[in-house]
């Protein structure tokens, strides 16, 4: 067994609150939990309550991991550059001296242009695929309608005509004026 009992009872637990919380709200949602339980409500056998649920697993523990690595990569740069480490300090005290909350984060300026520079240095995800819905040339080459393009995240968040000095991670280039 991949997971213990205790944990996928908390999923379930979980998942069940939230398809409720989901099927009350009003509002008309397009989201992939509620996709699925409309799937199921339509009467087809072939999508269970346990997919449903590994499915929901699956994507926690992805997300998670996404989110791990990038907290991981943050703080390793954060520890590596002392300058860097030393201006979030002052930013952090001198925003909020005693004490802050998780609704403050996001009135921390330098920690944002930090963060964004750790995810062009470390992106979560090196390439992503999409479909052309039109023929279009870019830079010369051309993508015919339906073709699949691999888009290269890591070469393009490394690009010298794109970044100044892209190997070197340096919050500013993330700041209002740039």
């Amino acid at each position: 067994r991949f997971i213990r009992k205790e944990s996928l009872a908390y999923f379930e637990h979980l998942m069940k609150k939230a398809i409720q919380v989901k099927v009350q709200d009003c509002r008309p949602r397009n989201d992939f939990l509620l996709t699925m339980v409309n799937i199921t409500k339509s009467g087809n056998k072939f999508l269970t309550k346990d997919d449903i649920l590994a499915n929901c697993i699956n994507i926690f523990l992805e997300a998670y991991s996404t989110l791990s690595d990038s907290m991981s990569f943050t703080l390793y740069l954060i520890a590596t550059h002392p300058d860097v480490q030393d201006k979030l300090f002052i930013e952090i005290k001198t925003l909020f001296p005693d004490d802050f909350s998780f609704a403050d984060i996001s009135k921390l300026p330098y920690l944002s242009m930090v963060f964004h520079e750790s995810l062009r240095m470390f992106p979560p995800f090196t390439t992503f695929n999409r479909i052309c819905n039109q023929g279009v040339t870019i830079r010369g080459s051309r993508f015919t309608r339906l073709v699949q393009v691999t888009v290269p995240l890591s070469a393009m968040h490394r690009d010298p005509d794109v970044w100044s000095d892209p190997d070197i991670f340096d919050p500013k280039k993330f700041s209002p004026k740039n």
